[in-house]
């Protein structure tokens, strides 16, 4: 498929950017700063390659057009919006010349973020995003805030920090985590200051500085499907949003992060078993799920709205924020599933399964095999 770069959408980026400007990590002299930069991301340089796919679609509805400048432009949130451009373009690269695609179109009361309008199906895309866990975001920020200090005292990067000598509190405030990083700084340049900690790099005539013992983290959260239960509560909340859709409707999720380890999720597949089989909760392979019975409540709670889901798509967008280029479906880590507890008539698949973004990875394991 060949795109029209040629189009005048210098002052949308322009004016996107001059309010919600690129951070670098030289700026992140506070936790927070540090906190955003590493772990809330963003918007890279990239969106407006995204943007110049997805623009056509965009500007067929000039109030959704204006709602997005003014959204990315927002630091807290432009994020999520990002992401809606990451799926709107993966849909345009999909289904561009084949079909009318639509961004935030009216449906009664409701503006979905996408929608593909076939000659018998409409079918709408709803995109969840799903940011790190606030424990994970505080962990990663306050070693990134620890070691660009040493660094800074140090004049070098020889160097490599073992992650456990202090222990922190979750749920603070940011001059704790500032106050805190400094004594941990304190400490490690005392030890350094005494060589007590100065091994020889491998292979190399300068040294490496190694802590000899490890930070801690009260309460840190590292096993994987943690957390899975936020995105079980996203998509109930979207399914019973939605659930008024009718054929010739058709309603698919899209859950997008930056990857599932640092989401504290599990991978997809387990992700729709837990959803189309709530009773699967009690296998070991979940034992992460603490509250096993709250969780099938959960799902028969919300089976209605589960049923009005034609399919899910899980996606992790870590590489799309290195792009100097124009992302591309090969370039994704991407999962899509017809959902079997949908209580219509799964027709509009037989369009989807020509497109291999909407390949059904169940299936597509039982051809392989």
């Amino acid at each position: 498929m060949k795109f029209n770069f040629n189009h005048n959408y210098s002052s949308f980026v322009h004016e996107v950017r001059d309010k919600n400007q690129v951070l670098t990590r030289d700026q992140c002299v506070t936790f927070n700063l540090m906190q955003n930069f590493l772990t809330k991301r963003d918007i890279p340089n990239n969106f407006e390659n995204v943007f110049k796919i997805v623009r056509p679609a965009v500007e067929k509805n000039k109030i959704a057009l204006n709602n997005l400048k003014s959204n990315l432009s927002t630091f807290d949130n432009s994020i999520e919006y990002f992401h809606e451009l990451i799926i709107g373009s993966l849909l345009v690269q999909q289904f561009d010349g084949d079909y009318e695609i639509y961004y935030s179109p009216k449906i009664k009361d409701y503006t979905p973020d996408w929608m593909i309008e076939t000659e018998h199906h409409k079918l709408v895309v709803e995109v969840v995003t799903l940011n790190r866990t606030n424990n994970e975001s505080t962990k990663t920020a306050f070693k990134g805030l620890v070691y660009d200090m040493v660094k800074h005292k140090l004049g070098h990067d020889d160097f490599k920090i073992h992650p456990k000598m202090y222990e922190i509190e979750y749920d603070k405030t940011d001059d704790y985590y500032e106050n805190q990083a400094r004594n941990v700084v304190n400490r490690i340049l005392s030890e350094v200051d005494t060589n007590k900690v100065i091994i020889p790099k491998r292979g190399e005539k300068e040294p490496l500085i190694v802590m000899s013992r490890r930070y801690t983290f009260s309460q840190q959260l590292t096993t994987t499907g943690y957390e899975s239960y936020r995105v079980f509560r996203s998509i109930t909340e979207k399914a019973n949003k939605y659930k008024f859709l009718k054929k010739p409707y058709y309603l698919i999720i899209a859950v997008v992060m930056q990857s599932y380890y640092d989401s504290k999720i599990f991978y997809p597949n387990n992700m729709i078993e837990l959803i189309e089989n709530p009773d699967s909760v009690n296998n070991p392979e979940y034992s992460r799920i603490c509250d096993k019975e709250r969780h099938i409540e959960e799902m028969e709670r919300n089976t209605d709205g589960l049923k009005s889901i034609n399919g899910l798509m899980f996606i992790e967008t870590n590489r799309y924020h290195n792009f100097a280029k124009i992302p591309s479906f090969d370039d994704i880590n991407h999962h899509y599933y017809n959902n079997a507890l949908y209580d219509g008539v799964h027709d509009a698949s037989e369009i989807l399964a020509r497109y291999p973004l909407f390949t059904d990875k169940r299936e597509a394991k039982e051809l392989c095999s």
